[in-house]
């Protein structure tokens, strides 16, 4: 055989084989070799082979190979060397598909925002009124605990004692308060049942309230059935499915919630839950949501400018009263709700804030005892907990009949709808839609006649395509080279133009720099960072900043593609909703934390398309018998036991859909970098981008700038 393989690829093997060498020695011979090695009793996979053949299966110890005469004793459990995912079965390793991280989707074609269900029904001829397109219904919750210092200080945990339970659902408007017998389970599970209880009435008068558009939508399904029997669930159908949801589900609201109370409650609350097609959204240790086919937990701290208390948040309305005032470190165990008598003044003080309450204060609480003729700290603790719900659904029935509970995104393709409500309806499958847009000459005139009017240079040479970006004919994105001459370096020398992500390490930066990284103990690796600079390779840049870049000296020396836009001011709204909030919020302290919030809004209606979706991860919950599964996947980061038999697992996701619109956040960076070489000195002209973003969006602030840093 050694004589053979040397007479056919004339290599001599005397000496042995590599690894290299087995391709070849399969082609030959027709056989199949698995080549393993083993690392504390766990056999590694080395080579894993293709050819269709009868396996022959080799241990590679030092530069020895051995041959294995029995797999399936040859180790106790099997790990791709790509992956590092272990198997317990050699079979498992041998039908395994690498894939060494999660699959990336580019949909592609014009951003179109989410519609939401109700623009859904629109499309398909139901039409809801505006007033009832959102949902009246909805549950506040607030939880208190007591502090258990029985352990030692890195032991100490909040114990939950109580829960009051507010909605505006008819029949459940007092607050209901659950205070605990010591069982947090059974806290849990009285509290999921009340919530259980309000969802059901809520649903039921739902219904009530939408049962025309459910009917017409019913007999639209009817009539398209009748046209194909053999379809077993058409899109109207899915349709009526996902409306249905929309009406079961109902808004469970906290304050501060997210970071708190569910993380005291869920290694009791998400037994109960898991059951019910639990789907949880986390930001690092806060929930944002979580959401189950009847629950929709939702922190209403994500949808306010940071910083501000619940105080605060009940003054915007003017609620008629404030939080009031309990002796949390007083309350260290349950039995000292049985007293009865309000504790000292001196048990109120608040080790947080550094402070006690005033005596007119304590005074008041004093008065609330004995107005509310209350005979144990159980009654004080009821009654506490439950105007914290009250008034929270006080306000948001100050703050409208309905609510909106959805991140704040602009609507980045503005559209002007051409089909008025009276216009007829005409179903279509896809599949004849299809074919009429590209034969029928009347909806091609039409089609042709909404689309944008571009100038549509798909093969213009780059000199051509620098022409039209230079006479401002041409409107969009270009990935160029761009560099800045070396008569110009003088001139940026303060403030360099070009500003790019790069990866730096100490030995780029000057000496000064890395004397500082290394008196702040910053990590010596490589990291990627924002820096200025006087060039940058295959840069994503606007028409409009290229032409200002050209214009001030710089030279594009390559474009490497271009992606073109049509002119379109589809801000206007939002600008003029956010800068009439942000006056408000300067004239008036009340108005303060609107201002705010529209602030943030502002800034995150483009930051929001800086997220790194390759960052993302995923959290779901198992059981014990779930749980060896799950580690072993190639996607698992972390795992958390909340219970004896609950699991929190963090995973990768397994698929990334990269829909951001990074022109957004492209366009606005950059103009913001030019606006800062203009305040540095340079005395020219400010770009002025066509979707005419306000001032605020660019620099933080709705007030102009001092006139000693206006250039002459």
């Amino acid at each position: 055989m050694a004589q053979q393989f040397t007479s056919v690829y004339g290599v001599s093997v005397e000496s042995g084989v590599t690894l290299d060498m087995l391709d070849d020695i399969e082609a030959l011979f027709n056989v199949a070799i698995v080549v393993y090695t083993k690392t504390e009793g766990k056999a590694v996979a080395l080579r894993r082979s293709t050819f269709e053949a009868k396996p022959v299966y080799l241990h590679l110890e030092s530069n020895h190979f051995c041959l294995i005469t029995d797999i399936f004793r040859y180790a106790e459990s099997y790990q791709c060397d790509v992956c590092e995912r272990f198997f317990y079965e050699q079979y498992e390793l041998t039908r395994h598909k690498c894939v060494t991280g999660p699959v990336e989707v580019f949909p592609g074609g014009m951003y179109t925002p989410p519609l939401n269900i109700f623009e859904k029904l629109d499309l398909e001829g139901v039409f809801v009124p505006h007033q009832l397109r959102y949902f009246k219904y909805r549950i506040a919750f607030s939880i208190e605990s007591l502090y258990d210092t029985s352990k030692t200080l890195r032991e100490h945990q909040n114990i939950p004692i109580s829960v009051s339970i507010s909605s505006n659902v008819e029949g459940y408007s007092e607050s209901h308060v659950i205070i605990s017998s010591g069982d947090t389970n059974d806290l849990c599970a009285q509290m999921i049942d009340h919530f259980h209880d309000i969802q059901s009435e809520s649903f039921r008068l739902s219904l009530t309230e939408y049962r025309p558009y459910l009917d017409m939508l019913k007999s639209k399904i009817t009539e398209m059935k009748a046209l194909d029997p053999s379809k077993h669930l058409i899109p109207l159908e899915r349709l009526q499915l996902e409306f249905m949801s929309y009406l079961r589900q109902i808004p469970v609201l906290s304050f501060n919630g997210g970071r708190y109370d569910l993380n005291w409650l869920k290694a009791y609350l998400f037994g109960f839950l898991v059951d019910e097609n639990l789907g949880v959204l986390k930001r690092g240790n806060k929930f944002l949501s979580m959401t189950t086919n009847r629950l929709k937990f939702l922190d209403i701290v994500n949808y306010l400018a940071p910083g501000f208390s619940y105080d605060a948040y009940l003054e915007v309305v003017e609620c008629s009263t404030a939080k009031a005032h309990f002796p949390h470190q007083f309350l260290t165990s349950l039995e000292k709700l049985d007293n009865s008598s309000l504790p000292s003044h001196d048990e109120f003080y608040d080790p947080l804030k550094g402070c006690n309450i005033s005596t007119a204060e304590y005074e008041n609480c004093l008065k609330i005892w004995n107005d509310n003729k209350m005979t144990s700290l159980r009654d004080y603790l009821k009654w506490y907990n439950a105007i914290d719900t009250h008034y929270f659904i006080e306000k948001l029935l100050r703050a409208g009949q309905g609510i909106i509970l959805s991140f704040l995104r602009c609507d980045f393709n503005a559209h002007d709808c051409r089909f008025g409500c009276d216009d007829p309806v005409v179903c279509k499958w896809e599949c004849e839609w299809n074919i009429e847009k590209k034969r029928n000459p009347h909806i091609v005139r039409y089609l042709d006649g909404i689309q944008p009017q571009l100038t549509h240079a798909k093969s213009v040479t780059p000199q051509k395509l620098m022409e039209l970006v230079m006479n401002g004919t041409f409107f969009g994105c270009l990935l160029v080279d761009i560099c800045t001459g070396p008569l110009l370096k003088k001139r940026f020398v303060e403030l360099r133009p070009i500003f790019k992500n790069t990866t730096v390490s100490r030995d780029t930066v000057k000496s000064h720099m890395n004397q500082l990284a290394v008196d702040r103990k910053s990590p010596s690796k490589p990291t990627r960072m924002l820096v200025a600079s006087y060039c940058g390779k295959k840069i994503l840049l606007t028409s409009d900043l290229i032409k200002w870049y050209v214009d001030h000296g710089l030279v594009v020396s390559k474009i490497h593609g271009a992606v073109e836009f049509a002119k379109k001011t589809c801000f206007d709204n939002f600008v003029k909703n956010v800068s009439d909030c942000r006056r408000a919020g300067d004239r008036d302290p009340n108005m303060e934390i609107i201002g705010l919030t529209q602030k943030l809004a502002a800034n995150s209606c483009y930051d929001r398309e800086l997220m790194n979706p390759r960052k993302l991860e995923q959290t779901t919950f198992c059981d014990k018998s779930e749980l060896n599964a799950n580690v072993k996947d190639r996607f698992f980061v972390k795992c958390e036991q909340l219970n004896t038999d609950l699991f929190e697992i963090t995973k990768h996701p397994q698929k990334i859909e990269q829909d951001n619109c990074i022109q957004i956040d492209n366009t606005i960076t950059y103009l913001k970098s030019v606006m800062s070489l203009d305040f540095n000195g340079l005395h020219v002209e400010m770009v002025t981008l066509e979707w005419e973003l306000p001032q605020f969006m660019i620099l933080g602030s709705t007030k102009q700038p001092p006139t000693s840093m206006i250039p002459d």
